[in-house]
């Protein structure tokens, strides 16, 4: 058999999670110092990291924006149906509002008919209306017609 390299038996203690303690602290604190020797060095827009949280701000921005037309579309369209929906509730009080009063009219008015109905009978009242509307006279009485204020 042939003898295994030193790279061979690290990739495969990186594969599986053998993990020399000491090593992994140096290695952190050596990529620490370099990230932050790279932020002192390049402005912070310009890392890839900054890009790549621009990038997020713009694809959010637009969704943003695309949410916020939807939820007015939404909007706009729930207030017209209760503007819709309050107007046929107005409109429909105020017709019931005057179909009650016509309702009061006629009802004074059957009322007035019938009060009327009953005189018809009664003799002095048909003599009273056709000395009013008809101008008949008894016999033996002049009738004497004045002229109306309204002919002038």
């Amino acid at each position: 058999m042939a003898k295994r390299s030193k790279g061979r038996k690290a990739k495969f203690d990186k594969k599986n999670g053998v993990v020399d303690l000491r090593e992994y602290r140096k290695d952190r604190e050596r990529q620490s110092r370099e990230e932050r020797r790279a932020q002192k060095e390049t402005p912070a827009e310009e890392t890839p990291v900054a890009a790549k949280h621009a990038k997020k701000k713009r694809v959010s921005r637009k969704m943003s924006g695309r949410r916020a037309l939807v939820y007015a579309v939404v909007i706009c369209i729930l207030a017209c149906m209760v503007g819709y929906s309050t107007y046929n509730i107005y409109k429909a009080e105020t017709e019931k509002n005057s179909l009650i009063a016509e309702q009061q009219k006629l009802t004074k008015e059957k009322k007035e008919l019938r009060e009327e109905l009953k005189k018809v009978n009664d003799p002095d009242y048909i003599e009273e209306e056709a000395r009013d509307k008809l101008k008949m006279v008894m016999p033996g009485e002049t009738l004497y017609v004045m002229p109306d204020k309204d002919s002038k």
